[in-house]
């Protein structure tokens, strides 16, 4: 049933592209109809898909295939965080140390 599938429009084209096959554009449709928007987030993403057009008389046939994936990258160790307010340098200087007329 449609209303049971929870992933997104551009899973589920990637999911449709992922075989390496060529996919009609009519197919991408049935996933999402803004499916060229998720294809260029894809491609956004480092997905490498390719494109094909067919002429059939007077119609026109749109194919993606999916032919390469970002590569994965390592996760970046977080530098070290300042846990207290006295570790932090401040722009102005230390200002607890003004005393402000009432």
């Amino acid at each position: 049933m449609r209303g049971d599938d929870h992933r997104t429009g551009r899973q589920k084209i990637l999911d449709l592209l992922r075989p390496g096959n060529w996919v009609s554009a009519y197919e991408c449709c049935q996933c999402s109809l803004k499916y060229s928007a998720r294809i260029s987030e894809l491609r956004r993403e480092g997905h490498i898909i390719e494109n094909r057009v067919e002429r059939h008389g007077r119609q026109i046939h749109g194919y993606f295939r999916l032919t390469g994936s970002p590569p994965k990258l390592a996760a970046r160790p977080k530098p070290p965080q300042p846990t207290t307010a006295e570790s932090t340098p401040s722009l102005f200087g230390d200002l607890r140390k003004l005393n402000y007329p009432d």
